[in-house]
């Protein structure tokens, strides 16, 4: 009965081995997808937001979970977008300074750092949901990705 234990918790664990490595590979997979995302649409000026996003594995309770996401405060905002609002002018002007490159032109920055406040003032901003996308494209084959994985593992 032993022997019939060991071979059970054997190919569990290595069944679960191979889940967690597939998982690895799809949130790899997810983020880069995702800094597609970002850098087909322009959002990527001065590659913060790009370089937080990363994906982690974690088992609690016996069951794997894939986390994919970013830490830097301004990700909700690309994320969601936003309604009209006048937005702090500090984020903005370094946007500005290194979107248009004005280093060294104070007036300048002062100017356009004006006029798009304005405009998000009045317009908002339009949401760019780079890890809602990129969690579409892998959705529907996580399942089978992770079937596959397993079953080689376990041939």
């Amino acid at each position: 009965m032993m022997a019939k234990d060991a071979g059970v918790n054997d190919g569990f664990n290595r069944a679960l081995a191979a889940a967690r490595r597939e998982l690895e590979d799809i949130g790899l997979d997810i983020v880069e997808a995702a800094t597609r995302y970002l850098d087909k649409h322009g959002v990527n000026v001065d590659g913060d937001l790009r370089n937080s996003i990363t994906s982690e594995v974690k088992r609690e309770l016996g069951l794997l979970t894939l986390e994919a996401g970013t830490n830097v405060r301004h990700a909700i905002f690309v994320h969601e977008g936003t309604r009209p609002h006048w937005p702090p002018e500090a984020p903005i002007r370094r946007w500005v300074r290194k979107k248009f490159n004005l280093k060294g032109k104070p007036k300048e920055i002062d100017r356009v750092t004006f006029f798009v406040r304005q405009k998000i003032s009045q317009q908002g901003t339009k949401a760019r949901p780079f890890l809602a996308v990129a969690l579409r494209l892998y959705r529907n084959v996580i399942a089978k990705r992770i079937g596959d994985a397993i079953r080689a593992e376990l041939r």
